[in-house]
């Protein structure tokens, strides 16, 4: 349910500011390398480490998925929004 609303605002967001070309980070996002798949398994090791320590903190988890898993989320808003 998250990520619809997440893909429907980077859409709505990427249709009201109208840009007329993406910059190099939105690009990149398109084209990932192995840093990208490097930070989405640290992202998910610290996110099951995270579950099972009772002291840690329960936002560390939601934290380290986010930091993984919007950026390319957002993208693909901004991609509808130019029906790209």
């Amino acid at each position: 349910m998250l990520t619809l609303v997440a893909v429907v605002l980077a859409w709505l967001i990427g249709s009201l500011v109208g840009l007329p070309e993406f910059g190099s980070e939105v690009v990149a996002r398109c084209q990932p390398t192995l840093l990208d798949l490097g930070i989405a398994i640290a992202a998910g090791a610290i996110s099951g480490y995270a579950k099972v320590q009772p002291k840690i903190s329960s936002s560390l988890a939601g934290t380290a998925i986010a930091v993984a898993l919007m950026p390319p989320i957002c993208v693909i808003g901004f991609g509808l929004s130019q029906a790209d």
